[in-house]
């Protein structure tokens, strides 16, 4: 994935959850911002891949946004394993 900078948008983030998501009710990417903010994201499903293009204020932190994939089938809830997107101030290296 190409670097992300705080303030950008129009980016595809896609998880892999390893299972099919045919029969998924609800398919989110659940991301924890550096200030501790949370949020949901709806995204679009392709065999067993969630993808969200993120909008304007979505990384509106620079830091490490804390990710995992969320999706309910059949009345239950499962949760991806969890990774980090790193997201550049303007000038960082």
């Amino acid at each position: 994935m190409a670097r992300i900078y705080r303030g950008t948008y129009g980016h595809a983030i896609t998880v892999d959850t390893k299972v099919s998501l045919a029969s998924a009710t609800a398919q989110e990417i659940h991301i924890k911002k550096p200030s501790g903010v949370t949020a949901e994201w709806t995204g679009a499903v392709s065999g067993t891949n969630i993808t969200y293009t993120s909008a304007d204020g979505d990384f509106n932190e620079a830091g490490n946004y804390l990710t995992c994939a969320y999706f309910t089938e059949s009345g239950k809830v499962f949760l991806g394993e969890p990774f980090t997107i790193h997201v550049y101030d303007k000038w960082e290296k």
